[in-house]
């Protein structure tokens, strides 16, 4: 298990799982600023079978961490990754727009709103 323990968010990565969880506020200033983050997107997607991205607790996300998604998810499809299913909150009212778009990017996406 790999975690990374801010003052706005937290990350929990459970390899034997296959899913990385992210909570929290994440406003992070640009994409070296998200690169911990980046690391630990790129070591789930290196796992074996389908993999799980729970954000039903991340109460924020701005434009440089829409972007960080949006690359993970073109990641993905180039890689032929297995199934990806991304757990969203309805309470959170940025997910439902944001997390749709990433099913354009990425059509096999499995997007589990809660």
């Amino acid at each position: 298990m790999k975690k990374i323990n801010e003052k706005d968010y937290h990350a929990t990565l459970k390899e034997e799982q296959n899913i990385l969880f992210l909570s929290g506020r994440l406003r992070l200033s640009g994409q070296d600023a998200y690169r911990p983050i980046i690391e630990l997107f790129e070591q789930l997607v290196a796992l074996e079978g389908d993999i799980t991205l729970d954000i039903q607790n991340l109460e924020f996300l701005n434009s440089s961490g829409i972007a960080m998604f949006s690359r993970f998810m073109l990641s993905c499809r180039k890689r032929g990754t297995g199934i990806i299913t991304v757990l969203g909150s309805k309470e959170i009212a940025w997910q439902k727009k944001s997390l749709t778009n990433l099913q354009r990017l990425l059509p096999a996406l499995v997007l589990e709103i809660l």
